[in-house]
């Protein structure tokens, strides 16, 4: 935390008893002399969480949460201010074959997330395409209350192509997030994925 231009002389004379400092460090110390501290270079501020006083002494330190920051290029930053590349999270549900009547995936969340309103970002691909619109649900279960977050619904334009809906919402470490296939199963829908695309928080 000292500038550039800062130097400490420890004594050179060993055995003589050494008294914790409380102020400016002087040739007065004990033991053989020792130079003065040079702070000009110190400026007062807050690094990481280490609080720095003007002579470039930790006053206070504070938790920098580090499960949700990360540190680049010298700085501290969130995952809010990350590239979109590093905060975002593809999470994919898969059917093999074709999805059973009202058939769910859970995925248990081991990270706090965010989905995007829009279900924004959501790709889906269907190996064997839909004869008529096919609607998945998306839903978080937290405390065993299940809320709807959107909608997916697969159409038979292409292979990847669906509607997109819903709110979105976030999501605490051990909620989950569900996709349930429609009541009724589209008669050609087969091999389907659907990824949607969360944000750490």
């Amino acid at each position: 935390m000292l500038g550039s231009d800062s130097l400490i002389f420890v004594p050179s004379t060993s055995g003589a008893g050494i008294t914790a400092l409380t102020g400016d460090v002087t040739a007065s110390g004990p033991g053989s002399a020792m130079a003065t501290i040079a702070t000009s270079g110190v400026v007062a501020g807050t690094y990481q969480g280490l609080a720095v006083n003007a002579k470039g002494l930790v006053t206070s330190a504070s938790d920098q949460g580090y499960a949700t920051v990360a540190y680049v290029d010298g700085h501290m930053w969130g995952y809010s201010a990350l590239p979109a590349e590093v905060q975002q999270l593809p999470i994919p549900f898969i059917w093999p074959g074709q999805p059973s009547a009202g058939g769910l995936v859970n995925m248990p969340m081991v990270m706090a997330v965010t989905i995007p309103s829009g279900l924004a970002g959501t790709k889906v691909f269907d190996t064997t395409q839909a004869t008529a619109n096919a609607s998945f649900a998306l839903n978080k279960i937290s405390g065993g209350t299940t809320t709807s977050l959107g909608t997916v619904v697969i159409t038979p334009a292409s292979r990847t192509s669906a509607n997109l809906a819903g709110t979105g919402g976030s999501l605490a470490i051990g909620d989950v997030l569900q996709m349930a296939a429609p009541g009724s199963p589209d008669a050609t829908l087969a091999d389907l994925g659907i990824t949607i695309l969360a944000a750490r928080v």
